[in-house]
């Protein structure tokens, strides 16, 4: 889209932005089921065939753990708590 300026451009080059995508269990799955989806997901996630699925789809396949999962999630909450607080957003 040569007519619309890039986020660097608009003054937004710290900007970092990624959409991602996670498997969640129910709340109180015990924790050795919770790592054996983790374990058969990354299994999945390992196949190459997959990976260039979602390759061939713009998408980059980053296996990941239980806890690289709350980490990042802990991150992203805190980031995007101080935008939401900055812009003054409010629910409804």
């Amino acid at each position: 889209m040569p007519n619309i300026p890039s986020a660097k451009e608009e003054g937004l080059a710290d900007l970092d932005l990624n959409v991602w995508f996670s498997l969640f269990a129910p709340r109180g799955t015990p924790e050795p089921v919770a790592r054996l989806l983790a374990q058969k997901l990354n299994e999945v996630l390992a196949d190459p065939a997959i990976r260039k699925r979602a390759f061939d789809a713009g998408a980059l396949v980053v296996p990941s753990s239980p806890e690289a999962l709350a980490a990042r999630m802990e991150r992203e909450t805190a980031a995007w708590a101080e935008v939401v607080r900055a812009a003054k957003i409010t629910a409804g």
